[in-house]
């Protein structure tokens, strides 16, 4: 029994003198690994964020062109409205009142020679001029219906 009881105080004497040993190498591997998964981190994150800030930068720059595009189309499409809308008011003075008149359409007109074009112009029983293609015709107004 003393055998073991002087193995066993051998083993412990070991055990003790290697387990500090023991935990130092273990703590040193964690503190490596766990440096090692930091710079790895690192590493990930700064290339996610760089992938990022690309796409960003890729998706400004296309956002760009089409408000541009979006901008010089809207740009040409007020020209032509503007083009068109001056032709049809050139249109529609050229033609004056002769080409009104022939389209079978009448002037009328109160006693001082001027256009009568509502009917709150026209009083009751006012003498009138009627202007047609082909002359003029003296009327007098009615009632109102």
């Amino acid at each position: 029994m003393t055998q073991v009881r002087e193995g066993a105080a051998a083993q412990v004497a070991t055990a003790r003198q290697l387990v500090p040993k023991h935990m130092a190498e273990v703590q040193a591997r964690a503190t490596s690994g766990l440096a090692e998964a930091r710079s790895s981190s690192r590493l990930a994150l700064n290339t996610v964020l760089d992938r990022a800030s690309a796409g960003a930068r890729a998706a400004r720059r296309q956002a760009d062109t089409q408000f541009a595009v979006m901008g010089e189309r809207a740009t040409t499409t007020l020209s032509r409205a503007r083009a068109n809308s001056e032709a049809l008011i050139r249109e529609v003075t050229g033609q004056g009142p002769e080409k009104t008149l022939n389209r079978g359409f009448a002037i009328v007109r109160d006693a001082a020679g001027q256009p009568i074009t509502s009917l709150a112009q026209a009083a009751p029983e006012q003498p009138i001029e009627i202007q047609f293609r082909d002359g003029t015709m003296a009327a007098r107004s009615g009632k109102p219906k």
